[in-house]
């Protein structure tokens, strides 16, 4: 029995050091960086209704969806251009077509570091390739069940699963991102219907800078009252067009929306304000 004892502290003890390890080298890889370093997010303008947003503060990069498969390319070169090299997250809001069709390509393009996606227990063929890619690679899979807090650079990020484990429909599946930059808050939000909206709505989440409008600009019932709760200064919608509620409610709170439909969206954050960046239609 002493013996056994004896062993299973020396397992924990290991254990620790294996764990400390990796979080002094995942801190290492994080943070070492100058604190007035900007943020650079950028909405993708992709062939259809899909989302791929790039989060980039010096060498870190966190990338939220990968749009369809046929968007693949776009994604590829604009990351390129970006001299991106490798991904501390790769955030997959939700399984569907739109959000990770082109995300076997990310991942077999670029060093991902860790995946975060949410408890999916249906049966999905593209999202069980995209994970026996991830595995072979040897990437960490996150399924966050909790809300869960992570440090990148000098940003935090605040991640919000779905609070059940069923839902009629996929979209409500969606992690919800919370990223703050110093003073500067922003908030991405996948495909999040009404079910998802209620339950963000518990988060009491107040004064928002940027917020990617849910469900490419589609209205529910709790559209309005959401928007209203988080009074971003700046939406972007990832189609051509949004609900005229999501605009009548835009214009209400002086946000200003805008589209990818017409264009890659570009934002900057020096963590005291989060300013557009104009720039000619792509």
């Amino acid at each position: 029995m002493y013996k056994k004892i004896i062993n299973i502290f020396r397992w924990m003890i290991l254990i620790s050091i294996i764990f400390y390890g990796y979080r002094m080298i995942h801190l290492k890889n994080t943070s070492s960086m100058p604190q007035d370093t900007p943020v650079e997010i950028s909405f993708l303008a992709l062939k259809e209704d899909a989302d791929s947003i790039l989060i980039q503060q010096g060498l870190v990069n966190i990338l939220i969806d990968t749009g369809e498969k046929k968007d693949a390319q776009k994604i590829i070169n604009y990351l390129q251009e970006k001299k991106v090299s490798n991904i501390e997250y790769l955030i997959l809001t939700h399984p569907d077509k739109d959000h990770i069709g082109s995300g076997i390509d990310i991942i077999k393009h670029f060093e991902v570091k860790n995946i975060i996606q949410p408890y999916y227990q249906k049966k999905n063929e593209r999202l069980e390739k995209l994970n026996q890619e991830a595995k072979r690679q040897g990437i960490p899979i996150i399924y966050p069940t909790l809300n869960r807090k992570f440090i990148v650079g000098n940003m935090k990020l605040l991640v919000y699963p779905p609070m059940e484990t069923h839902y009629k429909k996929d979209n409500n599946y969606s992690l919800v991102t919370l990223i703050k930059h110093g003073k500067v808050k922003m908030l991405f939000t996948g495909d999040a219907e009404k079910k998802r909206l209620e339950e963000m709505l518990l988060m009491n989440l107040k004064n928002i800078d940027l917020l990617k409008i849910p469900h490419h600009g589609r209205a529910n019932i709790y559209s309005e009252q959401f928007i209203k709760a988080l009074s971003p200064t700046y939406g972007v919608v990832t189609s051509y067009d949004a609900d005229e509620i999501i605009k009548k409610t835009c214009k209400e709170i002086n946000t200003k929306i805008f589209y990818t439909g017409t264009g890659d969206k570009i934002f900057n954050s020096n963590g005291e304000v989060l300013t557009h960046i104009p720039m000619p239609n792509r």
